[in-house]
């Protein structure tokens, strides 16, 4: 990887807080949206968004689903598992125990953006926060507040999430 890009990376993360990559914008409807991503571990510590939010959790296939602390400033949570592959189903490559995001779960996520979007926050985690959790704030981010750079620039987002997620969300903003 290109020393510059690992430092970017590598910086992103703010100690001490429980959030790793932070972007805030205006939506089209002039309301301001902030959109995160933590890891896992961060966020069974206790997210610190300062307002009102709503959570993606996204954890592997097979492992317990994160346990999330009482928080009052989160209003909804939405709990997915898929593994970290850029494949997709029915790939040979991907055996019978990788599951990749499927379409149904890029809508789950698409329709809970949607019915939550008045919330002043989205906060989405997987377990590093590197790949599965960035692609989904960037795809966000794309639809919300006009781009989804932030994060392409911070972490490493999975396309194959990034692609079906905001695919989704174009779909869910037609309708």
């Amino acid at each position: 990887m290109n020393p510059e890009r690992l430092r970017k990376i590598r910086g992103s993360q703010q100690g001490g807080d429980a959030v790793i990559a932070r972007t805030q914008g205006m939506r089209a409807d002039g309301a301001p949206l902030t959109v995160l991503v933590a890891t896992r571990a961060l966020v069974e510590e206790g997210l610190e968004v300062g307002l009102s939010y709503a959570l993606i959790s996204v954890s592997s296939p097979g492992s317990p689903l994160p346990r999330l602390p009482a928080d009052p400033a989160r209003q909804a949570s939405l709990s997915l598992q898929f593994h970290d592959t850029k494949l997709s189903p029915g790939n040979q490559a991907l055996g019978e125990h990788i599951r990749p995001i499927s379409t149904q779960q890029a809508a789950e996520i698409a329709a809970f953006v949607r019915e939550h979007a008045i919330v002043g926050a989205f906060a989405v985690h997987c377990d590093h926060g590197m790949s599965r959790s960035p692609a989904i704030a960037a795809a966000i981010c794309e639809v919300l507040l006009g781009s989804g750079k932030f994060f392409f620039d911070r972490r490493l987002p999975n396309p194959r999430v990034y692609d079906l997620v905001l695919r989704a969300l174009r779909l869910e903003g037609e309708s």
